[in-house]
């Protein structure tokens, strides 16, 4: 899966007053954001030792603009914003009737990160030995992402974190498997990690299977996989197009699934000719099929001419 399509995630914050903290809240020690959530953030700020303080405002670094500006002694301000908002935020007081002002501080503000959707992730390269790299689109001002693997016994096999591509993820061939991922922003103000919601999952059989040119055949032999439910064998004489299904072997008590394979749709395998043989899973969790991410297909197949 080399060319995700990218998502990018609209980030909007909606200028306005949620509500207002009163000036006998617990005071702030300093101008720092206390709360915040999928749709919004709280920042506060303490209330500094000046006469005739007249108000304050906020002001949002990013974008220069003046975002809250209320009279009254107040210290805290609830902002609506959509998932994944980041920005930096100035708050100021203005005091001796308005005539002056004082800086109280600067802080990082953040909702929650957005949600990742199935078609932002997904596998990346499969190695000889077993391993796996995974991709992914990280959604707009996230951090990093966090993915979790696990196998058809629903056994938590890997979990890491990654920027765009994992590291080599070590799998066992002939086993069923399903991942998610989420996004997560670090504050650099609180220093807090601030997580988004899992994404749904997507899943994959590791197919293990062997495929030998034979006389005007070819002859594919599968390993039977841990919660895999289906292998259905497809062959084409390019490599990604022209497939023709030949057969399809539904998993019961054997070991072992083969078949020589002498035509493809109502062409014959012929002698000196390279064939490519795609082998597509399903697989089972719960009581659901899912078709597979991971289709094990061979390369160039040659067919010896006698």
């Amino acid at each position: 899966m080399r060319n995700l399509k990218k998502v990018l995630l609209a980030m909007l914050l909606v200028v306005g007053v949620v509500f207002l903290v009163p000036k006998d809240a617990n005071a702030a020690t300093k101008v720092e954001m206390t709360k915040t959530a999928r749709d919004g953030f709280i920042i506060e700020w303490p209330i500094p030792n000046l006469n005739n303080i007249e108000g304050y405002y906020v002001k949002d670094m990013n974008t220069g603009k003046y975002i809250f500006n209320k009279k009254g002694n107040w210290r805290g301000v609830s902002f609506t914003a959509s998932p994944g908002y980041v920005s930096r935020y100035a708050v100021y007081c203005v005091y001796n009737n308005g005539n002056s002002e004082y800086y109280l501080g600067t802080t990082y503000v953040n909702t929650t990160p957005a949600d990742i959707s199935t078609k932002s992730f997904g596998l990346y390269y499969v190695y000889n030995d077993g391993g796996i790299e995974f991709i992914v689109n990280k959604p707009t001002n996230a951090t990093k992402v966090e993915l979790e693997v696990y196998n058809a016994k629903n056994r938590r096999v890997s979990k890491q974190t990654l920027y765009k591509y994992s590291n080599k993820v070590k799998l066992s061939k002939g086993m069923a498997y399903k991942y998610r991922v989420r996004a997560y922003y670090t504050n650099d103000t609180t220093k807090k990690t601030y997580y988004g919601r899992w994404s749904n999952y997507r899943y994959f059989g590791y197919t293990n299977a062997t495929i030998k040119p034979a006389k005007k055949s070819l002859k594919v032999s599968i390993k039977k996989g841990t919660g895999i439910t289906s292998y259905t064998v497809y062959v084409s004489t390019k490599s990604k197009s022209g497939f023709k299904k030949v057969k399809t072997f539904k998993v019961g008590k054997k070991s072992k699934y083969s078949t020589t394979i002498k035509k493809y749709g109502k062409k014959k395998i012929k002698g000196g000719s390279s064939y490519y043989v795609k082998i597509v899973p399903k697989v089972k969790f719960g009581s659901k099929t899912y078709s597979s991410d991971m289709v094990a297909q061979s390369s160039a197949t040659y067919v010896r001419r006698y």
